[in-house]
C-alpha cells in the first residue's frame, strides 16, 4: 500500500517517515526503525524518488536487505508450522495405531459371553443330524422317553452351544443358562469370577484375558505334563495378541481352572503396568 506525504507518494513498503534530510525505515529487528541521513536535503529528496517513490524500490540495498530477512523469516514460519502439522499427523496416526491395537487387544478381554459366542461353532452336517446323534448317546443305545412339555420347559430356560477344541477335534457342548446369561460349566465359571476378582483388584488399569479348554486326562496320561504344556500356549497366545513395542508395558500372568469335572481351563491375563 502506497502511502502519501505531500504531494509525494511513497511505494517502499519499509518506509516510515521522513524529516529534512532524513529518511526513516523499518529496523532489522522487530520494534525498531534505521535512520538514512544524507548531507543535503536535495540528496535526500533524489534518494526518495529514486527508489522510495518507485514501485522498483527493490533497488535499494536497504529495502532488498529486509525483503530477504522477511522472506527467510516467512519461510522459517512456514517451515515451523509445517513441521508442527505433520508431527501432529504423525501423533493421531500413532493414536490411531494405539487404538486398532486396545481394539484388536479387547477381542481378549474378559467378558465371557462375547468370548464364547464368538467362538468357531461346532462343524456339523445338519442339525437334525446332532439331534440324532446326541439323543442315540443319551438313550445308551435303548428307548428314550421325554416329555414334551418338560421339554418345552427346558428349551424356555437353557441354550446348547458347541465349540471345537482344536487339539483333539472333538466338539464340546455346554448349555447356557438364559435367565442368568451363565454357562453351566464350573470350571468355566471359575474362571470368570477370577477375570471379575482381577478387574476389582486392578481398578483403572486394563485387563485382557484368553483361555484355552484341556480335555481331562486319561487313567494312564501325565495330568501334569499335559496342564504345563497347555500353560505354554497360552502364554505365547497372550504374547501373540500384542504387538511387540507393548509388551513391556502389560504384566503377564497364567492360572489353571481344574477343580470339577469337565474341560480344564488355562487362561492367561495381561495387566497393564502403571
Amino acid at each position: 500500500m502506497s502511502v502519501a506525504y505531500g504531494e509525494q507518494e511513497v511505494i517502499c513498503p519499509y518506509f516510515v517517515g521522513e524529516n529534512k534530510q532524513n529518511i526513516l525505515c523499518e529496523g532489522i529487528c522487530e520494534g525498531t526503525r534505521m535512520m538514512s541521513s544524507f548531507g543535503r536535503p536535495s540528496e535526500k529528496e533524489t534518494y526518495k524518488m529514486n527508489f522510495c517513490n518507485r514501485y522498483a524500490y527493490m533497488d535499494c540495498p536497504y529495502a532488498k536487505i529486509l525483503d530477504e530477512l522477511r522472506y527467510v523469516e516467512e519461510n522459517m514460519d512456514y517451515e515451523k508450522k509445517l513441521k508442527e502439522a505433520n508431527e501432529q499427523i504423525k501423533k493421531l496416526q500413532e493414536e490411531k495405531a494405539e487404538i486398532e491395537r486396545d481394539n484388536n487387544a479387547l477381542r481378549h478381554q474378559v467378558d465371557w459371553r462375547e468370548r464364547e459366542m464368538n467362538k468357531s461353532k461346532a462343524s456339523v452336517d445338519s442339525t437334525e443330524m446332532l439331534t440324532k446323534y446326541l439323543v442315540y448317546q443319551l438313550a445308551g443305545k435303548k428307548e428314550l422317553r421325554v416329555s414334551v412339555e418338560e421339554l418345552k420347559e427346558f428349551l424356555k430356560k437353557y441354550d446348547l452351544i458347541a465349540v471345537q477344541d482344536k487339539v483333539t477335534g472333538e466338539l464340546v457342548f455346554n448349555l447356557v443358562d438364559k435367565e442368568n446369561n451363565k454357562i453351566l460349566d464350573d470350571n468355566y465359571n471359575d474362571y470368570e469370577k477370577h477375570c471379575e476378582q482381577m478387574l476389582k483388584e486392578y481398578s483403572g488399569r486394563k485387563v485382557y484375558a484368553g483361555y484355552v479348554r484341556v480335555k481331562q486326562p486319561g487313567p494312564t496320561e501325565d495330568r501334569l505334563a499335559i496342564i504345563k504344556k497347555a500353560k505354554k500356549i497360552v502364554k505365547k497366545q497372550g504374547k501373540e495378541t500384542f504387538p511387540k513395542e507393548k509388551l513391556s508395558k502389560l504384566e503377564f500372568q497364567d492360572e489353571v481352572f481344574d477343580n470339577h469335572e469337565g474341560s480344564i481351563i488355562v487362561a492367561w491375563f495381561a495387566i497393564e503396568k502403571k
